[in-house]
């Protein structure tokens, strides 16, 4: 089993993959990363603006404080 990359996982409903949003020194300006069946990540593109700026909005609605 693969080791799990740094960065924010997260489960995508569409293609019903866990994914990972690969972090560079604590930035989200990385890879979209998806776990294949046999358990590896597998790399899928490089994060957009958009990406990124969805993920942040889904942590900033997920925060209880």
């Amino acid at each position: 089993m693969s080791k799990q990359p740094a960065g924010i996982r997260f489960y995508d409903n569409a293609s019903g993959y866990n994914m990972l949003l690969v972090t560079e020194r604590g930035e989200l300006s990385g890879w979209l990363c998806y776990q294949h069946v046999d358990g590896q990540w597998v790399t899928l593109r490089q994060s957009t603006i958009d990406d990124r700026a969805c993920i942040e909005q889904a942590i900033r609605g997920a925060r209880l404080d």
